[in-house]
Order: C-alpha cells, then sequence, then structure tokens
C-alpha cells in the first residue's frame, strides 16, 4: 500500500474543493426549480376565464362569446340557463342571452335568494348571484370548446389547493364542485360555508385566466396569482408545463453528472 505525502494531499484538495462548489451549485438550482415550478405552474394562453364585470360589458369578446354560443350550449334545456337549487329553495333562470347579459355584472350585498326569479334585472343575491352566474358559463363554455386555451384542460375540472383558515375543507374540490355549493348557498341551503367564503373562491376562480387588453388592443392573458398557488390541473393530465422549470432541472441534471464523472475520475487517479 502506497501512503500519500502531503505533497500529495495538498494537490488534491482543490479538486476537493471543485466538486463542494459544484455540489452546493446543485444544492442552490434544485431549490430554485423547485420555487419555478410552483411559480410557473400555469403558462400564458393555458385556459381563459372572463368574470361577471367582463360577461356583462356590452360589445366585449367575452359577451360576444356568451351571444353566439348560449343557445348551442342551453337548447336541450329549452334555452332555459339556471342557478340555485329547485327545491326546497330558490333559483332564478334566464331564458336567452340577452336577459343574462342584462343581469350581469350583478351588484348589492352577497346574500341568498329569498325567491324564484325569472329573467330578473337585480335580484337579492346581490354580487354572489353574479359571481355563481359567471362560474357556471366560464365552466360551461370551457367544457363545449368555446373558450380558448392550450392546455386542453376543462376549466370545469381544475383542483384548489392551498387554500386555509375557514376556506381550508374546500381543498381538492374541483371548480364544478364549487359551483354545486354555490348554487346550494344561492337557493338558501346550508352548504358548511360562508357566503363570503364562497364568493371569494368563485371570485378568484372567475378571474383566474382573464385577458387583458394590450396597447394593440389585442387580448392577452396571464394567469393570476390565484391561479398559480391554488389551482392545478386533474391527475394523469398531459397539460403542457411551461418550459423554465424543466430547463432549470435540465441543467441540474448537466451538474451532478458532471460531478459524477469527475469524482469517477478522482477515484480513479488517487494512487493505491
Amino acid at each position: 500500500m502506497r501512503i500519500r505525502t502531503p505533497d500529495q494531499a495538498v494537490q488534491a484538495s482543490p479538486k476537493k474543493l471543485t466538486l463542494s462548489r459544484l455540489a452546493l451549485t446543485i444544492f442552490a438550482l434544485s431549490l430554485f426549480c423547485v420555487h419555478s415550478a410552483r411559480a410557473d405552474a400555469w403558462s400564458a394562453g393555458a385556459l381563459t376565464t372572463y368574470n361577471q364585470a367582463d360577461y356583462g360589458n356590452v360589445g366585449s369578446t367575452s359577451q360576444m362569446i356568451l351571444f353566439n354560443n348560449y343557445d348551442n350550449l342551453y337548447a336541450s334545456n329549452g334555452d332555459i340557463f339556471e342557478v340555485g337549487i329547485a327545491s326546497p329553495g330558490y333559483f332564478m333562470e334566464f331564458s336567452n342571452d340577452v336577459a343574462l347579459g342584462g343581469f350581469l355584472p350583478a351588484e348589492g350585498y352577497a346574500g341568498a335568494l329569498t325567491g324564484n326569479l325569472a329573467n330578473p334585472s337585480s335580484s337579492p343575491s346581490g354580487i354572489f348571484g353574479g359571481e355563481v352566474v359567471a362560474l357556471k358559463l366560464n365552466i360551461d363554455l370551457s367544457a363545449a370548446g368555446f373558450l380558448p386555451g392550450t392546455s386542453g384542460l376543462d376549466f370545469g375540472n381544475l383542483i384548489l389547493t392551498g387554500l386555509t383558515g375557514s376556506q381550508s375543507g374546500l381543498n381538492n374540490a374541483t371548480a364544478s364542485q364549487i359551483l354545486a355549493l354555490d348554487n346550494m348557498a344561492l337557493g338558501g341551503a346550508n352548504t358548511g360555508y360562508s357566503i363570503a367564503d364562497l364568493l371569494a373562491v368563485t371570485a378568484n376562480l372567475n378571474d383566474s385566466f382573464v385577458p387583458s387588453i394590450d396597447e394593440h388592443g389585442s387580448e392577452t392573458q396571464s394567469p393570476s396569482q390565484f391561479a398559480q398557488n391554488n389551482l392545478i390541473a386533474p391527475a394523469g393530465s398531459t397539460a403542457p408545463m411551461p418550459e423554465p422549470p424543466t430547463l432549470l432541472l435540465a441543467v441540474v441534471g448537466i451538474f451532478a453528472t458532471a460531478i459524477f464523472r469527475k469524482r469517477r475520475a478522482l477515484v480513479s487517479a488517487e494512487p493505491q
């Protein structure tokens, strides 16, 4: 067995220092990748939603989407659009796109319905009723393929996560399941959640993928912070994820490979 001289031991130190620096670089990049993957969970244009003000904005793209597709969506239901619950409870229904568009945006204190309404221009449910209507439109239009999106996902299938406090029980619910709870609360049923909590979640869902108008008058879409933090695709989804995190993970892999090769080379070169 050969014994290393002090000179040989000193010569090995810079190599070990290089390995340590590479290892620290990998660790830092790994942490950055984890953060980036969560922050960039939805890329621009993945889905589209509109809020109740958008659907009620005369001549807007969103209202034109509603008007152009209302009959296709609700023909099987006699052209009736309904929210709330029929029995026991209350509901409001709209018989055409103009009446529905005229109801939005709804204003007033959020509450439950106190009676059945046909083609109302306002309701006792206030802003809550308008958000429920907008959520149903977003889910129905998305499922029918009338709202653009590169992900190929139905908005109603997205899953809530990361909610805290009195809203934490809504984690793992889909957007469609939130709509079901909304309809119960709107109709006067006890859901176990306050209307204030349901209103907050519903409004955030509607605002998740709302386009904005750029300086050229074109719509551009960036997911909201709520979408990034609190919405995930269903399990097994093949929705495309954004490239930056993938690129960073690839860089980490390259650094890891370099370390292992360097380590192997050093071991092979060590005097025995």
